[in-house]
């Protein structure tokens, strides 16, 4: 088969899955959001931009679940 038309690999899920409280499931998202942050405002490109801004909306309400849960 050619090289570009074979299927991805499939991520393999962990043997022993970690178990993770919902407090310290918000802390790595508001982790990962000041980390994404710091990542694109770096690079010259507004984290309001349209990729950035969706995915920053959808991991701040991921995070404001996490807070009512």
């Amino acid at each position: 088969m050619d090289p570009l038309l074979q299927p991805p690999l499939r991520v393999q899920t962990e043997r022993n899955p970690k178990s993770l409280s919902t407090q310290e499931a918000q802390e790595a998202v508001e982790n990962f959001i000041a980390d994404y942050k710091n990542r694109t405002s770096g690079e010259g490109a507004s984290s309001e931009d349209a990729a950035g801004g969706v995915l920053l909306s959808q991991l701040s309400r991921l995070r404001d679940g996490l807070k009512d849960a």
